[in-house]
């Protein structure tokens, strides 16, 4: 499966250019899950105001492009491709960053990470594969509840990121800051306690030895 990605992978890129990304995801992309053979490829692209172009180029390649399920999932453009009716691969294009894109690529990474967690979903897959089930929709919707329970610990994971992560300070602000060390109402709260007159160069002397700290 990974290697059938990969070349799919290479395949997407020459028609759609190396600044998207492409990821896999689904239960084939996670090592030791059983999964039903369907490849999930995620591409994300930065700016999603006008995608007729990639849906074309996407379609070019064998794809189906399906619009219906745009009224339950707005911000994302599905494709399927489709062998002797059997589904082969699925694409999903979306923003880069965007909710769609941190939320399928958070439970891959999850399910990586925690073999247990991965044990779960497996169990639960097998369960429901044991159901003969109208449409693949009702399938998926079946595992909705476990899916949602991992993404939900998406928040807090990036609120504890962003806590731990210490933030440099940014040479572009150079001249905001020294503006602010010209102000004698701000040097008054924050100043040395002298008048000496501040240079741009003993900001920029300030700034450079705040980066070596880091």
């Amino acid at each position: 499966w990974k290697t059938q990605f990969e070349t799919e992978k290479q395949r997407l890129h020459s028609i759609i250019g190396k600044n998207s990304s492409i990821e896999h995801i689904g239960s084939t992309a996670i090592e030791g899950l059983c999964a039903k053979p369907v490849i999930d490829i995620l591409i994300g692209i930065d700016h999603f105001s006008d995608p007729k172009t990639l849906i074309t180029k996407i379609s070019g390649l064998g794809y189906d492009y399906i619009s219906e399920y745009e009224q339950q999932l707005p911000e994302r453009r599905y494709f399927q491709k489709v062998r002797n009716g059997h589904h082969f691969i699925h694409i999903h294009l979306v923003e880069r960053n965007s909710r769609f894109w941190q939320r399928h690529l958070f439970f891959r990474n999850q399910l990586s990470l925690y073999p247990e967690l991965r044990n779960q979903y497996a169990r639960l897959k097998q369960n429901l594969a044991q159901i003969k089930w109208k449409s693949r929709n009702d399938y998926a919707s079946a595992k909705g509840e476990f899916i949602q329970k991992v993404e939900a610990k998406l928040d807090a994971f990036q609120w504890e990121t962003e806590r731990l992560i210490v933030k440099l300070p940014d040479t572009r602000y150079l001249d905001l800051y020294y503006r602010l060390l010209k102000d004698p109402d701000v040097m008054k709260y924050i100043g040395d306690g002298t008048n000496n007159p501040v240079t741009k160069n003993v900001a920029m002397t300030g700034i450079e030895n705040l980066l070596k700290h880091f």
